[in-house]
């Protein structure tokens, strides 16, 4: 298999690139994903994400002993699908504020600056109802309130609300305050980057995506600059 571009894992940022590589009708795009397609009913209905782990769409990763954490490990579930950890996760859409950006542009530069930033996270959000100019309202990944919070979630709200603390809209650049957490979903669906941007583009000629491929290794060249160069992939197609 030949392409101009091969994408290692179809998870949120493989899915993504993918849809965005192959808008451009002059380029091929192979997208390979060690895991099967994300065609399994509990993949798509949230209240099932607590199924997924340790199954076939996660890798059941732990991490290394921690010593801050008396020598624990920690499981660290990640998914093996299309879509990626985005069809194994628990959904909620939570930005940081505007300061927390502008922070991060003091030690990495600019271009992490809050109204460097914005726009980006505009394009990439469908925000339904959004009650603030600042949060998208046209990008493919549609984020929308909780259906059917549980009960609690009011109950601590009301707490909070009883203490005195602000009860705000969620994601917005500033103020603090408790919220109700936004949802990656759409219409009570999960809404994973399969969904938003692999399979909209899914029928695009120039992209192909091939599941149950696990990449082992990285090739190598040497660029006239000097600089090495991925130039291939050996992967293993189940």
């Amino acid at each position: 298999m030949e392409a101009d571009y091969i994408i290692v894992g179809a998870g949120s940022a493989g899915a993504t690139l993918a849809a965005r590589l192959s808008e451009d009708p002059r380029v091929t795009v192979l997208l390979l994903e060690a895991g099967g397609p994300d065609r399994a009913l509990e993949l798509h209905v949230p209240a099932a994400f607590k199924k997924l782990f340790r199954g076939p769409y996660d890798w059941g990763y732990d991490t290394v002993t921690q010593p801050e954490l008396e020598g624990r490990r920690i499981f660290w579930p990640r998914g093996k699908t299309l879509g990626g950890s985005s069809s194994l996760n628990a959904m909620m859409w939570v930005r940081g504020f505007a300061a927390d950006y502008d922070e991060w542009a003091e030690a990495a530069g600019e271009r992490w600056s809050w109204d460097a930033v914005l726009p980006v996270l505009r394009r990439i959000e469908n925000v339904q109802d959004a009650v603030d100019s600042s949060l998208g309202r046209s990008g493919p990944q549609t984020v929308e309130g909780q259906r059917d919070p549980r009960p609690h979630t009011a109950a601590f709200l009301e707490a909070a609300r009883e203490l005195g603390y602000d009860i705000t809209e969620a994601n917005l650049p500033t103020g603090q305050g408790f919220s109700q957490t936004m949802v990656t979903q759409h219409r009570g669906a999960r809404a994973s980057t399969a969904d938003t941007y692999l399979r909209p583009a899914a029928a695009r000629p120039n992209l192909r995506v091939v599941t149950n491929a696990h990449v082992r290794r990285v090739t190598f060249a040497d660029a006239s600059d000097g600089e090495p160069r991925a130039t291939g992939v050996y992967v293993d197609i189940a």
